[in-house]
């Protein structure tokens, strides 16, 4: 994940700093479901839109095929959910921009807890509501399972444009500036 302004008066550090670090957190604390204690924003994303899919098929032929590909135990290349969450987590920024400051924020742990209490709650019940979306799950599951590959490009561009029609892309105005943080060919890096 990329540390940046998304938007203009997006300077909330802190909270940046917070949602890059669960991003690659090896045991993500506070983001547990269907007994994932594994990886960080990305891997728990991936997990709950496979759950979900598993759920509206009927079968565990995706968790399957996960196993067999070794996604237990290598990982994934986190890129193919990157700028998906980037614009999850600039959403949430652009939602909290007008916030003050709690009280105790001169205490600089208890101000970034606050916000990482914060955007865990929030990404939890998202991603309960975007996985109510057949479409979203398979995306997000092609994109992981067919990572850097063709199939898995159109995927991420489809997870892309879902995002992009149910929050717009006022909270994404800079990402002209900076460039896409898709997958490209030969680009290969794996999260455990």
């Amino acid at each position: 994940m990329w540390v940046h302004s998304c938007f203009e008066g997006d300077n909330n550090e802190v909270l940046m700093l917070a949602q890059h670090d669960l991003y690659f957190l090896k045991n993500c604390e506070g983001l547990v479901s269907a007994g994932n204690t594994r990886g960080g924003t990305v891997w728990f994303m991936f997990r709950e839109a496979l759950t979900k899919l598993n759920w509206f098929v009927g079968d565990k032929a995706s968790f399957n095929l996960m196993l067999r590909l070794g996604f237990e135990k290598d990982g994934f290349d986190h890129r193919v959910l990157q700028d998906q969450h980037l614009r999850l987590a600039a959403y949430y920024r652009w939602l909290n921009r007008n916030c003050e400051p709690p009280i105790f924020s001169r205490d600089p742990k208890l101000y970034r807890e606050f916000w990482i209490r914060s955007w865990r709650e929030y990404l939890y019940h998202e991603m309960a509501s975007l996985t109510n979306s057949v479409d979203f799950c398979e995306k997000v599951v092609e994109s992981v399972v067919y990572q850097n590959t063709e199939r898995g490009y159109k995927a991420e561009t489809r997870t892309v444009q879902l995002l992009d029609e149910r929050y717009g892309r006022q909270h994404i105005a800079f990402l002209d500036k900076v460039g896409s943080q898709r997958t490209k060919p030969s680009q290969h890096r794996k999260i455990n």
